[in-house]
């Protein structure tokens, strides 16, 4: 166990977080709108596992620690991932959630346990009254409703299991119940659902708590893991092996678990936004596009406004606001391109595009990138001055 600063000791809410080096500035925003949505009304300890957080990261850690008055300390705990080493070889972030109740300490009883591209939108305060009846180990909410959940044997037979898409919950956020956890055995009985069947690449830790704990968790309102991919869907600006539907849709194959009004209601009081199926707002401006090739940006400002107050991580937003605009040019510039390949009856149009003052001065940034080592990056500013004042002369 690092890093760790700690204030005062209160009952509070336990959050933890799986993450490496490359997220821990994504996670940084995560907890900052944690802090902001409940505005000093509890207390919060913050438990993040890796493998690899780098000394100057904690350290940063260690500092937003101190600036959040309702954060009482952020600890990070060093696992190592051989552990994983006879299970099929994914991203051993997604295996580290199945440990949490071995690396959390045995006096913790609850916590909070969320992926990183999340952001908070309102207060999650009545999770203090979530009990844990019976034999219920996990809150969560459900995932989309597919009816192609088939988990092939990983042996050389032809096997396989079905997961039951009516009861499949997304596992970005979980509340969790640590001793009943503990005492079910979950973290192996997963392990040995991966090491027997090909869980879906992606998500895999996920497939196996579905396996697991099908009958054994407490479904959560949407709202409480909204997932933003939903928006686009709704109106009708992105494709996907279902439509937008809902469960009082009167289809047989409906996307959500929730009638339309319920969705709707949710989506009027999200609690927790989840940036699922790649619309996650740290990428470049067209990194998703719409069905008229339109940037999809679903709460890009709400959440680099969140960035952007976080002065700690400041040179990692910066740069990486610098790499999404050298990309966006590229972008730019290559759906140029396809218009003029693809698009022949919009041909004066795109001339009309070529001729402006801020295509022209785009073309030129992205050539100087280009040609970086022969130094046109020094004389890219003379550049774009001699074209703006020749553009002025011409008009």
């Amino acid at each position: 166990m690092k890093g760790l600063v700690m204030k005062y000791k209160i009952d509070v809410l336990d959050v933890a977080f799986a993450s490496d080096d490359n997220y821990v500035k994504f996670m940084a925003v995560t907890i900052v709108s944690l802090v902001n949505s409940i505005n000093n009304r509890f207390k919060i300890n913050i438990h993040v596992i890796t493998n690899n957080i780098s000394n100057n990261n904690i350290d940063k850690l260690n500092k937003l620690c101190i600036e959040l008055e309702c954060v009482n300390y952020i600890k990070v705990y060093q696992i190592n991932p051989d552990v994983f080493e006879d299970c099929p070889m994914y991203d051993w972030i997604k295996y580290s959630k199945l440990s949490i109740a071995d690396v959390l300490p045995r006096d913790i009883k609850t916590c909070l346990l969320l992926d990183v591209d999340l952001v908070f939108l309102s207060s999650i305060d009545e999770i203090f009254s979530f009990n844990f009846p019976n034999d219920k180990i996990l809150y969560a909410v459900l995932d989309y409703n597919k009816s192609d959940r088939k988990i092939l044997s990983s042996k050389e037979n032809s096997s396989f299991i079905k997961l039951n898409s009516k009861k499949y919950f997304n596992s970005g956020v979980m509340y969790i119940d640590l001793d009943k956890w503990r005492l079910n055995n979950i973290k192996n009985k997963c392990f040995d659902f991966l090491r027997n069947f090909k869980a879906t690449p992606y998500y895999p830790e996920q497939d196996a708590l579905n396996y697991v704990l099908c009958d054994y968790f407490l479904e959560l309102p949407f709202n409480w893991n909204f997932l933003c991919h939903s928006i686009p869907l709704k109106e009708k600006i992105i494709n996907y092996r279902l439509p937008f539907s809902c469960k009082d849709s009167g289809l047989k194959e409906y996307l959500l678990h929730c009638t339309l009004n319920e969705y709707e209601e949710n989506y009027k009081n999200i609690k927790i936004l989840h940036f699922a199926g790649g619309f996650v707002p740290w990428k470049n401006f067209f990194n998703k596009l719409d069905l008229n090739f339109n940037p999809i940006c679903i709460y890009r400002k709400e959440w680099w406004s969140i960035a952007d107050s976080i002065h700690i991580f400041r040179d990692d937003f910066e740069k990486l606001q610098f790499d999404n605009f050298e990309q966006d040019l590229f972008y730019l510039n290559n759906s140029i391109k396809n218009i003029i390949c693809e698009n022949v009856n919009y041909k004066k149009q795109v001339n009309n595009i070529k001729s402006t003052l801020s295509y022209n001065i785009g073309n030129i940034i992205v050539k100087s990138f280009k040609k970086w080592y022969r130094g046109d990056l020094f004389i890219m500013p003379f550049r774009i001055l001699f074209f703006y004042v020749r553009y002025k002369v011409k008009k």
